[in-house]
């Protein structure tokens, strides 16, 4: 009686390690992005129901590329670019925080984040901001050292800036903390150990509805070459994603913060002209975005089509003007 032998399958190690590198690419890739365009990716993904999405615009990659693709499971390609609101000054004052960061102090245990505010009109950010790092960085160390030392974390965690005018309540070490600009400052353990991270203290706005619209045919008009280029590199459709960060002002262009407060949902009017893209998304860049999973988060997210505008909120689900879709 002849016995046969198990059969085993062929493995092909070259298509294996092939897509096994292509895979780590696409990981790769997705990191070097920027947060705003990573939280627009996972955030688009999930809204949509794409089943991942690749980074397009990377270093040594193809000039004048968009900044992603959403990919369905029908074979559909959307195009995405993503872009943030802000004025020059505010982009500029965040260029001078990524040359300065991290701060390097050996002399501490743990690392820090250090929130500074800045006056809230940004024609101001070129002539204060400067100054004020050039005056706080320096300092930053021996003041923190002091925390670890003295074990006041909890006096400097939470504070007002000096130019609220609001008399120190966490003694001589928060007092000098708060005459540099400084409104919380905290361990953090991601950090590197004798590391600091300076950040903008940002306050909490919602823009109204005609700043929403202003915002959009702002960076419409920019998008029109791009747009095109997506649809012949094979797109099915093109999606413009803008984020309103946290605290932009009124000197900002479209004066992007109607109130300290979320107002009641306001239907905005259509822009103007669409210029040849199938949606155009505004949304606040806040935490939430980060974790599209948060059913519950209310904060308008506001999408343009050709059809009309639409939002989406409380557990993601998108309304017309008045009508469930």
């Amino acid at each position: 009686m002849a016995v046969l032998g198990s059969l085993r399958p062929v493995v092909d190690f070259e298509a294996l390690k092939a897509a096994t590198e292509a895979a780590s690419r696409e990981v790769e890739d997705r990191a070097a992005k920027s947060t705003e365009e990573r939280w627009a990716g996972e955030l688009l993904k999930t809204l949509l129901g794409a089943r991942r999405w690749l980074a397009r615009d990377i270093p040594g990659g193809p000039s004048g590329m968009h900044d992603l693709d959403l990919l369905f499971d029908d074979e559909r390609r959307f195009a995405v670019e993503v872009k943030s609101h802000t004025s020059p000054e505010r982009a500029a004052f965040k260029a001078e925080l990524r040359k300065i960061n991290p701060i390097s102090a050996p002399s501490l245990n743990t690392g820090w984040e250090v929130n500074i505010g800045v006056p809230d009109d940004n024609t101001n950010d070129g002539e204060v901001s400067p100054p004020l790092l050039k005056e706080t960085v320096p300092q930053l160390p021996g003041l923190l050292e002091r925390v670890e030392t003295e074990n006041l974390h909890d006096r400097v965690r939470y504070m007002s800036s000096a130019r609220d005018q609001i008399a120190p309540q966490g003694g001589e070490v928060a007092s000098q903390l708060q005459s540099l600009g400084v409104t919380h400052a905290y361990p953090a353990s991601w950090r590197e150990p004798g590391t600091i991270y300076l950040r903008r203290t940002e306050r909490a706005t919602w823009p109204g509805s005609s700043d929403i619209v202003a915002t959009a045919e702002e960076h419409i008009g920019q998008q029109y070459a791009s747009a095109r280029r997506a649809i012949e590199d094979g797109a099915h459709e093109v999606h413009l994603f803008i984020w309103l960060p946290l605290g932009v002002t009124r000197s900002d262009a479209a004066s992007a913060a109607a109130s300290d407060f979320e107002p009641e949902l306001d239907w905005p009017r259509m822009p103007a002209n669409m210029g040849g893209l199938d949606s155009v998304w505004v949304a606040r860049l806040a935490v939430p975005a980060a974790y599209p999973e948060l059913h519950g988060f209310s904060s308008p997210i506001w999408q343009f089509t050709k059809s009309g505008p639409y939002c989406w909120r409380l557990g993601w689900q998108r309304q017309g003007r008045g009508r469930p879709s």
